[in-house]
């Protein structure tokens, strides 16, 4: 099977299944392959000219509209802590394309400093899960990295760090490392870490890393075993290959594993390697688990919403605007987009823009006031309910505490689903915050949302999660949940 690479655009930043105004040029925040590659300079710098909190910069109010290399110049000049906030004070839609910018080009540099600003830095989850990645493969401190990850994070962000400090202390310290994983308590969490940790060790010392993964339990054997090849098979693929032919060479999983490994290293390597297999079923398998249906490598690229440059959309009828052009409506001429809602909630264009002029609405002026309008809305207009939970949705997930006390202001009859989306939005950032708010929450909601807290708590914590359950007083009609 020949390679054919092919680059599947996820817009990661968009939550709604309709067209997003995407758009990348010089002057925008680039995507994640992009900071990837580029050419990171004036690594000169003292340490303490980058040092410093957000709060301490001093500098004038940025003009709007900062560039990439506006950034990177102010960055040179004043300091990380100058540069972030720089990034921070851009409009929407581009301000989070420019803090994620700048922090992971901080990141190479001073991972330490991007560290200490991630959880402040207002981005979505996932976009804080993407710096994670690059903090620590830039991050030579695994201790550090460790404390980082115990004590400043929460929830599904503390699992990924605590794996990645694993991977880079193993390097180090394999003992301490590999005493460190035994004592995680069965979990999510801790079969999450075993790829990460495993991949790590095998890409430094395969012999011990394998070696090691036989001392677990047989099925996380298996996942640790594979993960080593992995890892082992980017630092010296051949040997690795010949590994998996010697002792598994009908394992279709520990052939894709080195298939795609390899690839990262030789493409064209890789590809002469696995040709060079016998046909069967492993062969086909681990080329289904590579490729997919399609054929085709799938390799995801993060892009960041900016401010749409195109505005033909104004020239079109109302009734001949396709999704993206109201988008692109909503963004560039926000109040005209919500008039048109408001005097006309049965037109079939407002069911698209609606949700759209509810994004701008809270990326200008809070996500409180989008609410508002929505709940002002006539009652017949039918993509209210789906609004409202898109933009509380957005805002739980950047800032569930302000979302909360948003909800507890709002009249019960307007709830609908919000509280049950705010949990389980929040558990998964930070499980003993939401818990606590769930204990106090005396509306008919209560059930499921301990429901929630627990199924996704007892994934990285089971311990915390089943004694704050074991304290929680008696809830009426309240579910069993196994394990308690």
């Amino acid at each position: 099977m020949q390679l054919k690479p092919n680059l599947l655009l996820l817009a990661a930043l968009v939550a709604m299944a309709i067209p997003a105004a995407w758009h990348v040029s010089s002057k925008d925040p680039p995507d994640a392959d992009a900071v990837g590659r580029q050419n990171h300079a004036h690594r000169d710098r003292s340490a303490g000219e980058r040092k410093g909190s957000v709060s301490a910069a001093t500098m004038a109010t940025p003009a709007a509209g900062l560039s990439r290399d506006d950034l990177l110049a102010i960055y040179h000049r004043r300091g990380a802590a100058a540069a972030l906030a720089a990034a921070k004070s851009q409009p929407w839609p581009t301000r989070d394309g420019a803090v994620y910018f700048i922090l992971t080009h901080i990141a190479t540099e001073d991972p330490g400093f991007a560290a200490a600003e991630l959880k402040s830095s207002g981005l979505p989850s996932h976009t804080k899960s993407s710096l994670v990645d690059t903090i620590l493969e830039n991050w030579n401190d695994a201790r550090k990295a460790l404390d980082w990850a115990e004590n400043q994070l929460t929830g599904v962000l503390r699992g990924k760090a605590v794996a990645g400090a694993l991977g880079i202390l193993v390097k180090s310290d394999p003992d301490a490392a590999f005493g460190y994983l035994e004592k995680m308590p069965a979990s999510v969490a801790r079969s999450e870490a075993i790829p990460a940790f495993f991949a790590a060790w095998g890409s430094h010392d395969p012999a011990t890393a394998m070696r090691k993964a036989n001392e677990l339990p047989q099925e996380e054997a298996r996942l640790a075993t594979e993960h080593v090849v992995r890892g082992w098979a980017k630092t010296d693929p051949a040997s690795a290959a010949a590994w998996v032919m010697e002792n598994a060479p009908t394992d279709e999983r520990w052939i894709a594993g080195v298939f795609q490994s390899w690839i990262s290293v030789s493409r064209d390597e890789a590809q002469l390697w696995f040709d060079s297999l016998p046909e069967g079923d492993a062969k086909n398998h681990a080329a289904t688990l590579t490729f997919g249906s399609s054929g085709t490598i799938s390799m995801p690229v993060f892009f960041t919403l900016t401010m749409p440059t195109d505005h033909t959309w104004s020239t079109k009828p109302v009734a001949e605007r396709s999704d993206r052009d109201l988008i692109h409506w909503a963004i560039q001429d926000t109040e005209d987009a919500r008039a048109f809602v408001e005097q006309n909630p049965g037109h079939p264009a407002s069911g698209q823009l609606g949700p759209q002029v509810a994004r701008a609405i809270s990326g200008k002026h809070g996500t409180s006031e989008a609410i508002e309008w929505l709940l002002g809305l006539p009652e017949d207009y039918e993509a209210r309910d789906r609004a409202l939970g898109f933009v509380f949705r957005e805002w739980s997930d950047r800032d569930p505490t302000a979302a909360s006390v948003k909800l507890e202001s709002m009249p019960p009859d307007q709830y609908g689903r919000l509280p049950l989306n705010l949990v389980h939005t929040w558990v998964a950032q930070d499980p003993a915050a939401a818990a606590e708010w769930v204990a106090g929450w005396s509306g008919d909601e209560q059930t499921g949302m301990i429901e929630n807290v627990i199924a996704r708590w007892t994934n990285h914590d089971p311990h915390a999660a089943y004694q704050w359950l074991g304290e929680l007083p008696p809830v009426p009609d309240a579910m069993p949940v196994s394990g308690t």
